[in-house]
């Protein structure tokens, strides 16, 4: 497992009160942070640059692409600090770590997100750049929402999926 760099935030367009504000969220104060300025072309960088790419545990899986697209957003990492997995096995301890001991992705991907003041809402409901969780043949995924499509990694980059095939979703930013 690699660490992955402390949390910092972009700088890019990042005002001083929006980095107050989301180091005293991630430090357990509350009040959501935003979304940056240009968070539209930042997502856009970063769903291109993943377009090809394959699925690989803890470098391009649901979680870690779902990361970048939420730091691209907002400038935070939620994944900075955690240590990653390189298997099926050690993901599935880190789902359980977060999630109090519960081997459920939707508890750990809920717990992570409330911490950042970021909630849950109804999944017809969700925009573009916001998180939503997919059930797939081989259990639950993180997908972020292009609008009318959501993206995950998959065996040969980036596959869309119809968006109401969401069973949650959380608002970002």
């Amino acid at each position: 497992m690699s660490a992955r760099p402390s949390s910092r935030l972009a700088t890019s367009g990042c005002e001083a009160s929006q980095a107050t504000m989301a180091l005293d969220c991630l430090n357990g104060g509350g009040g959501g942070v935003g979304r940056l300025p240009d968070w539209p072309e930042r997502l856009d960088a970063v769903v291109t640059s993943a377009r090809n790419r394959p699925f690989a545990w803890g470098a391009h899986d649901c979680i870690t692409f779902a990361a970048a697209c939420i730091a691209a957003t907002t400038g935070i990492d939620p994944l900075a600090g955690h240590a990653l997995w390189g298997s099926a096995a050690e993901a599935a301890a880190a789902i359980r770590r977060t999630a109090s001991g519960r081997q459920s992705l939707r508890a750990a991907i809920g717990r992570t997100l409330t911490l950042l003041a970021w909630p849950a809402v109804d999944p017809a409901g969700a925009g573009r750049g916001d998180l939503c969780l997919v059930a797939g043949g081989q259990g639950h995924f993180a997908a972020v929402c292009l609008g009318s499509r959501l993206a995950a990694p998959g065996p040969k980059g980036l596959v869309l999926i119809q968006v109401d095939r969401a069973l949650a979703a959380w608002r970002i930013g």
